[in-house]
């Protein structure tokens, strides 16, 4: 009778291994947590570190360029801003969350934090407030009004966590949506101007270069994306502050 036992090479066992832990290794990966002025949660979810964000790990790893013309080439950047959108549920579906993919470059649908307009004063930014929006660009509308897509971390140096005993580690960011975030929707009331009327569903972390002697973002590329169920920021006195954990 033909033997039908499979004869084991010496590296078999070896493969077998290395194959398990390769399949139950750590990958990188997002945690977000939302949670209310009294710290309540309002939502905790994974999110997606795009392709465009492991390779810059990659990049900075081996101080090599990527091969990708679609990709900016720096490699002083750093996780340093992010923004928000209103793409990220179909329209009638507020709360069926599109699921991000890994190809994704932008939000589906970015929303400005702050709009400045040249002839009114009381939208200009304060000097603190200029070095917390960025990515200001004019109006396709309205030459006269500038907006800021993205805003920087609350923590601008996010705290480390090392547990060499459960093989975790992690870099926590603390997110701030204030009270005056959002607020772009003229009220045409001199007492308050400008009212909001932002329904959020989409949130990235952004690359970035700090020109200081610009005072501007340079080379600004999607890191992750996450979309969840839509979260109204009509309230004027309504803030989020969000918890998001980047994992190796």
């Amino acid at each position: 009778m033909k033997n039908e036992n499979k004869v084991l090479k010496f590296n078999d066992g070896s493969n077998l291994e290395d194959s398990f832990v390769m399949n139950n290794a750590p990958t990188m990966r997002g945690r977000v947590v939302f949670k209310d002025d009294m710290g309540n949660i309002l939502l905790e979810k994974d999110n997606l570190i795009v392709l465009r964000g492991r390779v810059y790990a990659l990049e900075k790893l081996f101080a090599d360029f990527n091969t990708n013309d679609n990709y900016a080439k720096n490699l002083n950047r750093i996780i340093s801003l992010f923004k928000c959108g209103e793409g990220g549920t179909p329209e009638d579906k507020p709360f069926q969350p599109y699921v991000p993919v890994f190809s994704d470059l932008d939000l589906a649908k970015e929303i400005p934090f702050r709009i400045v307009d040249a002839n009114d004063p009381t939208t200009f930014l304060s000097t603190e407030e200029k070095q917390l929006y960025y990515d200001g660009r004019v109006s396709a509308l309205d030459s006269n009004l500038t907006e800021y897509f993205c805003k920087r971390f609350d923590n601008v140096d996010p705290e480390w966590h090392i547990d060499s005993v459960n093989n975790e580690v992690y870099k926590k960011i603390i997110l701030r949506i204030s009270t005056l975030d959002f607020r772009t929707v003229p009220t045409g009331d001199p007492e308050q101007p400008y009212g909001r009327d932002a329904k959020i569903n989409e949130l990235s972390l952004c690359l970035a270069y700090y020109n200081q002697v610009a005072n501007v973002m340079e080379d600004i590329e999607l890191f992750s994306r996450i979309c969840f169920d839509t979260e109204s920021l009509s309230n004027l006195t309504k803030q989020i502050t969000v918890e998001y954990y980047i994992y190796a």
